[in-house]
């Protein structure tokens, strides 16, 4: 009895080796895809959550869109080179492999930068907010994040520098104050707060 994998036929009994394993890289339809980064020679990199290998085509793209595009038609690039367009155009080429359908997925920007625009627009929507702008003197308001990630996490920077764009203190409290979950944003001594 055999097993087929990656259109070999292996059988059950048969210890897998290097020579099959290499064999099965062989013949895996996406072998070839290695060849369109650029990685140093020998390097396994497995790394993609963080920062990816680097296409090779890369380059050529960066320059067009610098030389073309933003040194040469300027303004003009954002309907020229469909850059406005980006967010959707590019979201439907990924949709298939999201499982999602065209028109269904959106790009944007980063989770950490989309949490720091929201708070952002949230405490300008707060009636306190309104109150600091029309009494300086009451800036002694705390911004208090309970945020039970670790200081060195985007989410905490995210936090943090929120009240200091907005002239507020930033107090955070230390995971052992917390519940695993929480994850908040409060003004005080007013009763006015908010959560993410």
């Amino acid at each position: 009895m055999s097993s087929k994998i990656n259109n070999l036929d292996i059988p059950k009994n048969v210890k897998i080796s290097h020579e099959i394993v290499k064999l099965l890289d062989e013949k895996d339809p996406l072998a070839n895809q290695a060849d369109k980064f650029k990685l140093p020679k020998d390097l396994i990199y497995l790394d993609g959550n963080s920062l990816g290998a680097m296409p090779k085509a890369v380059p050529s793209y960066v320059e067009d869109a610098l030389l073309d595009g933003w040194a040469t038609q300027l303004i003009r690039s954002w309907n020229n080179k469909g850059w406005h367009n980006l967010p959707f155009t590019l979201a439907d080429r990924l949709a298939p492999i999201m499982g999602a359908k065209k028109g269904e997925v959106l790009l944007v920007d980063s989770t950490s930068l989309n949490l720091f625009k929201t708070l952002v627009a949230a405490i300008k929507m707060r009636a306190t907010m309104m109150s600091l702008r029309q009494n300086p003197e009451r800036r002694s308001f705390r911004c208090i994040a309970a945020c039970c990630l670790s200081p060195s996490c985007a989410v905490h920077h995210t936090f943090s520098s929120i009240p200091l764009i907005r002239g507020l203190t930033y107090v955070c409290h230390s995971p052992s104050q917390l519940r695993a979950s929480t994850l908040s944003l409060t003004l005080t001594p007013d009763s006015s707060s908010m959560s993410a």
